[in-house]
């Protein structure tokens, strides 16, 4: 019978490691995250599995930005919430079209491999998009080309501590503010109390 739980702490001693941003989540939003905070700040990464094992490595999809003379972020914004259905936080959305676009080409810098033709990028329509906005990376392979590129520029271009195959056990906190996670590495079967000025859950 499997074990409803993921370690036994107990009086077992604790391995401690200190960062100024702890991230949690090995996807495109964490790896962003880790790479932006480390220009600045000590910055470690834990995800349960590998970067090749999560969502964002599966997705086949494109990314939908404004990225056309022919669009805008307003008709971006309009394609969404319509497409909503009234189930949209149209606050989120409209982060989402007024900044995806130089999110996107911010990618496009770490990533190499988005579909162009004669130098331009590639945009498809799809769904309930009006106008073409979505962006590939290797045809249907978006998410693992986008996964890849990020997780080798957070290990070769960056100071983010990567931590793959180590479980976030739970969240520390002191006063009803999160400071840090205590984790768990099956491979030296260590917990790690791992302290943070903040903490990103980006595990989707």
């Amino acid at each position: 019978m499997a074990r409803p739980y993921i370690v036994v702490v107990g009086d077992r001693p604790l391995r401690v490691r200190q960062f100024d941003v702890l991230v949690l989540g090995g996807g495109i939003a964490g790896l962003t995250a880790a790479i932006a905070a480390a220009r600045r700040w000590r910055v470690g990464l834990l995800t349960k599995a590998t970067f090749d094992d999560t969502a964002t490595f599966l997705a086949q999809g494109g990314i939908a930005a404004a990225m056309s003379p022919a669009d805008s972020p307003e008709l971006h914004f309009e394609d969404t919430v319509n497409a909503g259905a009234g189930l949209c936080d149209e606050a989120a959305v409209r982060v989402l079209v007024t900044e995806g676009p130089d999110r996107v080409r911010e990618l496009m810098q770490i990533c190499p491999h988005f579909d162009k033709v004669d130098g331009e990028i590639v945009l498809g329509k799809e769904g309930a998009h009006s106008v073409a906005r979505v962006v590939h990376a290797g045809g249907d392979a978006t998410g693992s080309e986008v996964s890849s590129a990020l997780a080798e520029a957070a290990r070769t271009g960056s100071r983010v501590q990567l931590f793959e195959d180590e479980f976030a056990v739970d969240l520390l906190t002191i006063d009803g503010r999160c400071v840090g996670t205590l984790s768990y590495d099956p491979h030296g079967d260590d917990l790690w109390l791992n302290h943070a000025m903040v903490t990103i859950l980006a595990t989707g």
